[in-house]
């Protein structure tokens, strides 16, 4: 009898699953099942006498970790895997190394996880303590400059001795005081998870050893995403048995800002002599046509493995559709004209449709649009829900309770609600508690007894600052016998915090059920140690992303980027913004590493689509105040006239456009003339008259005023469906 696990598998897929022993390298092209072959892997394994707690299998978000987990347990049915440690994301696995060996840390076993909220506030604190400009010395600037020292495993010590200017100089002192307020308020950061678990594992060859005996099969998907320190630690992990089994698609690897390194799966052969290599080309997500268009883009890459990718199951499919449109409002609006059509005629859904684009900022006009028009949509990398400022305040009043040195939170709620304690209060706390190297709690409360010669607090203030401090004590003080439920029914009481939101902030009911969310959210989180759930939550909740945060059960139409949109797959997708310096961005224009990643970015996206693809683009786009003319992107051309419908581009003599000319010719439209006062008809708009026409390479540009109180609106008349009356 054949094992469940190896049920529906083609012949590449059962390949790889029945890899045994040694180093293992799939590269596995999108929609071809790399979390089939993953999840059935670990089942095979399994079946065949490894415990599942003998394998370790990490990923990079928790949505990609939970799917894992629901494969694997509808194939063994057993284990409660959502308990199981070594089943979900690098930065959770390492996290829970670090809490297991605590007694090598500076943080003792209850630390905290420093979100990119807390990172910002303890960056800007340093910054003050240093007298540091923050409009040179930009806190997100400066945090990505640590980020990439940590994930190059380059501590305060090894930053120190690369100095070779007062600028870099400057850096060290911020990263210094970072490092320190971080382990005064017993917390870590995102990058120090891994860089602790590695220093950890590297130095200490009996823990090494222990990992090692313990997980007898490493498995990592999207390795094409990991940077240097994940790489060194997954090294470590399987140094002993070898078995290191990778997943991953050179194509796809998009995230070098976040430090990704694709050398890892580049080099992966030469690193682990003896690998076994499958490829898996077959498609079960898209069409033919689709799948024809993302290889025709991603072979003008000089470094990608030129495979045959083919449809397994979905056939030629339709074309790609290619929309114009003047600016990014028109975009818009063609979108959802196209959005409510697709919609009422054919059997899909608006959670079955995407909008994708380069940068956030491109999401103002389809949110304005789709909102006018009653569509549902849902912004990924918007505010999420953990991110709200009412969620935010009192998840900082539990984590000030149960770690009384959180530094950041005490800083955010110290006046929220206003309790009267001003800038110049708080500057004074900050800068006794960083001269006398204390926590801001125990530096307020010295201040309120006096104990500072240099600094003081007036009465008044000082007596803001103490009720402040006895509201903390009587809330810590039955916090460890109330159930969640009740300490923040608690924490409302004592604090008004409820008469802050009625009075302070707009839509008071919407926050409060939020915040009946929150404490609903906590009380049904199942915790692997009951006795530790509040830390647990938290932690959980300091590792949510973006993705993480989607809704696919609610019927919206999703708004996401392309970096977000990695994993993911819709029926319908609308890829917006093809023009050159949006995509690819501006940025990249003048190298060559970076283009090519432009180009792996409309990859992932193109390969996101099931049935049907959308390419859009605009004439004008604004930006900084201004609007300015958009060339086709260059990544258009690479796509056959053959697999579009809808406007087509030719290439230019050069493909190495670096100005935004509006290049595309318009040789076979029969153009009117077209004067100010003509009177025109659109399709969607009805009648109007010309307010202005201005001739533009082949091209009218009007500007038309419409009746029945439409509007004034800009076009071109190629792109617009425009018919003189």
């Amino acid at each position: 009898m054949q094992s469940k696990s190896l049920n529906h598998l083609n012949d590449s897929q059962h390949d790889a699953v029945m890899h045994n022993e040694g180093p293992a390298l799939i590269i596995a092209g999108p929609g071809s099942g790399k979390t089939r072959v993953i999840t059935s892997r670990i089942a095979w394994l399994v079946e065949n006498n490894t415990s599942i707690h003998q394998i370790a299998a990490l990923t990079f978000t928790n949505k990609a970790a939970a799917e894992m987990k629901t494969r694997i347990f509808s194939m063994l049915g057993s284990t409660p895997l959502k308990f199981l440690p070594n089943i979900g994301t690098f930065h959770s696995f390492c996290a829970y190394i670090l809490r297991e060996n605590t007694e090598l840390l500076s943080v003792d076993k209850n630390f905290l996880i420093y979100d990119n909220y807390d990172q910002i506030s303890v960056i800007k604190r340093a910054l003050n303590d240093l007298n540091l400009d923050s409009k040179i010395y930009k806190p997100q600037m400066v945090l990505g400059l640590i980020s990439k020292s940590k994930s190059k495993l380059e501590t305060v010590e090894i930053f120190s001795k690369s100095i070779s200017t007062a600028f870099d100089k400057n850096i060290y002192q911020i990263y210094k005081n970072y490092q320190e307020k971080l382990i005064q308020s017993n917390a870590l950061d995102f990058d120090d998870l891994l860089v602790n678990a590695y220093f950890m594992l590297s130095s200490n060859e009996e823990i090494l050893l222990s990992y090692n005996n313990k997980y007898k099969y490493l498995m990592i998907d999207e390795f094409q995403d990991t940077n240097f320190v994940q790489y060194k630690i997954a090294q470590l992990l399987s140094q002993e048995h070898n078995n290191i089994f990778v997943v991953g698609d050179p194509d796809q690897s998009i995230y070098s800002w976040r430090n990704a390194d694709i050398t890892n799966i580049l080099n992966f052969q030469s690193d682990y002599p003896g690998t076994k290599v499958v490829y898996l080309n077959q498609n079960y997500r898209s069409s033919q046509n689709i799948i024809d268009a993302s290889q025709s883009v991603i072979s003008e890459n000089q470094n990608n493995y030129n495979r045959k990718i083919t449809s397994a199951d979905q056939g030629t499919g339709n074309l790609i559709i290619t929309v114009e449109a003047y600016d990014e409002i028109e975009e818009a609006e063609k979108i959802a004209s196209e959005v409510n059509k697709i919609t009422e005629s054919e059997e899909i859904k608006l959670s079955d449709i995407a909008i994708m684009y380069r940068t956030n900022a491109q999401s103002r006009a389809f949110e304005q649009v789709f909102s006018i028009n009653n569509i549902p949509f849902q912004l990924v990398g918007g505010t999420r829900f953990y991110q709200r400022q009412e969620i935010k305040d009192l998840l900082a009043y539990i984590r000030l309770i149960i770690n009384i040195n959180d530094d950041s939170s005490f800083l955010r709620i110290i006046n929220t609600p206003t309790r009267g304690i001003g800038k110049s209060t708080i500057d004074k706390i900050t800068q006794h508690a960083y001269v006398e190297n204390i926590s801001c709690y125990d530096a307020a409360k010295s201040l309120i007894d006096k104990k500072s010669e240099s600094i003081s607090i007036s009465t008044g203030p000082a007596k803001n600052v103490n009720n402040f401090i006895e509201i903390i004590e009587k809330i810590k003080s039955v916090s460890t016998n109330l159930p969640i439920d009740e300490l923040i029914t608690q924490i409302i009481q004592t604090t008004k915090y409820k008469d802050y939101l009625i009075n302070n902030l707009s839509n008071p009911e919407e926050r409060f059920e939020n915040i009946e969310e929150l404490v609903s959210s906590i009380s049904n989180f199942e915790p692997a140690d009951p006795q530790n759930k509040i830390n647990e939550f938290l932690e959980s909740v300091s590792l949510i992303n973006d993705v993480d945060s989607m809704n696919e059960e609610i019927e919206k139409l999703t708004l996401i980027t392309l970096h977000q949109s990695k994993g993911l797959e819709y029926d319908t997708v609308f890829l917006t913004g093809l023009e050159d310096g949006t995509l690819p961005h501006i940025l990249s224009f003048d190298n060559e590493l970076e283009m090519e990643e432009e180009r792996r970015l409309l990859y992932v996206g193109i390969t996101r689509a099931k049935k049907r693809l959308y390419l859009t683009r605009v004439f004008k786009r604004g930006g900084w105040g201004k609007s300015e003319v958009k060339s086709p992107s260059r990544f258009l051309y690479d796509i056959p006239s053959k697999l579009v419908i809808g406007h087509k581009v030719s290439k230019p003599k050069s493909n190495n456009q670096k100005t935004n000319r509006y290049t595309e010719k318009h040789e076979n439209k029969d153009i009117p003339k077209i004067i100010a006062g003509d009177k025109v008809n659109h399709p969607s708009f009805g009648k109007g008259i010309v307010i202005s026409a201005v001739n533009s390479i082949d091209d009218i540009e009007l500007t038309i005023a419409f009746e029945e109180n439409k509007g004034i609106k800009k076009f071109l008349y190629t792109m617009s469906g425009i018919i003189k009356i």
